[in-house]
């Protein structure tokens, strides 16, 4: 049946009743939880989302206001390797449909004196965790009914003051240019001898714009399959002149010994996902069975370790195969070619 675009409105307009607004306004270290906006930035727009209209804005960085707040927000010292999340405020869960990313960017100086003008680059993300050959559907999504999101800050993060991004994207009403975006930043400091370039880096604004096909997206009808999550892809954080590459778009798949979403140590079975232009041509139907345990992470919230090199020789279906900086070497195995899906993922299809 062919929905009218009077029901997506009316579809779309009840969701903020049953799910609501929220922020994001606990920092959490290796399974300690602060105080409320105690390391993050308090805003001053409460609960209430920016929307595509403004996200070229300088207050798409850390979120309205959030500068004022800065001076009198703490510092967390990190060691590289720790494990940091951000919690909602007040028993908030993530009930509306969207992927979930994390950015960092390293101050010149003070965190407190930064206004987040340098490079960011993405060290995590969240897509979809399910097979969705049938349409998504709201549990799809990784983050539904979860209150945080945490990952790992990479072996190699160079030492120095960082902001920390989060940024939750209600798609619900997307269809209507008016996604909603959630987001903080929290001041920390990493210690250590990290010697990583982080990369590729984006500006903030700037990195998505309002016509964005993964911003301006209809969840509703037709009823997708797949989605491309926005933005670069996720850093590996690897050794310098390394850079993190994106994954499949909504497939399940078998990596050999490089992980689909940001490069891997060892062969690993999980759910990826990627920014593209491309539409995937296949789904296989083989569910994960195994999860990476340390690293950056990407795709379905999983984490890996970045240290091995990419894979050479025969190339197994929905290895990457190429893109900027990729190392490896060898080709596609028979009945599969190399895809390019942006200038930094190849991948056998």
């Amino acid at each position: 049946m062919k929905l009218t675009s009077s029901i997506l409105f009316s579809l779309a307009s009840v969701t903020p009743l049953v799910s609501g607004h929220y922020v994001f306004s606990k920092l959490i270290v290796d399974g300690k939880t602060t105080q409320d906006f105690e390391y993050i930035r308090r805003n001053t727009n409460g609960y209430q989302p920016t929307l595509p209209s403004d996200i070229l804005s300088n207050d798409f960085r850390c979120n309205q206001g959030s500068m004022e707040s800065a001076a009198n927000t703490k510092v967390y010292t990190v060691a590289p390797g720790a494990e940091l999340g951000f919690q909602l405020a007040y028993g908030a869960q993530m009930k509306h449909p969207g992927p979930l990313q994390i950015y960092m960017s390293k101050a010149p100086g003070d965190v407190k004196s930064y206004d987040g003008s340098g490079d960011w680059f993405k060290v995590y993300q969240e897509g979809l965790c399910a097979d969705t050959s049938k349409g998504i559907v709201d549990e799809d999504w990784c983050t539904w009914g979860k209150d945080t999101a945490s990952f790992k800050i990479p072996e190699n993060t160079p030492a120095g003051q960082y902001l920390v991004r989060v940024e939750h994207i209600g798609l619900h009403r997307g269809f209507m240019d008016k996604a909603e975006f959630y987001f903080t930043c929290a001041q920390i400091e990493v210690t250590g001898s990290g010697s990583g370039s982080p990369s590729p880096v984006v500006k903030i604004p700037g990195v998505y714009q309002p016509e964005d096909p993964n911003i301006h997206f209809n969840i509703y009808y037709p009823t997708p399959t797949a989605y491309d999550l926005p933005g670069p892809s996720v850093w590996s954080g690897g050794s310098a002149g390394s850079v993190g590459t994106s994954a499949s778009p909504a497939v399940t798949a078998t990596a050999p010994a490089v992980n689909n979403n940001a490069a891997s140590a060892a062969p690993t079975t999980m759910t990826t996902l990627t920014k593209s232009s491309a539409k995937p041509t296949a789904k296989p139907t083989a569910k994960p069975t195994a999860k990476p345990t340390a690293g950056a992470g990407t795709g379905c919230g999983s984490s890996v370790s970045s240290s091995a090199g990419a894979p050479a020789g025969v190339l197994k279906k929905y290895a990457q195969c190429g893109g900027l900086n990729w190392t490896g070497s060898g080709s596609c195995e028979t009945g599969s070619t190399c895809h390019q899906y942006n200038p930094y993922y190849h991948q056998c299809i």
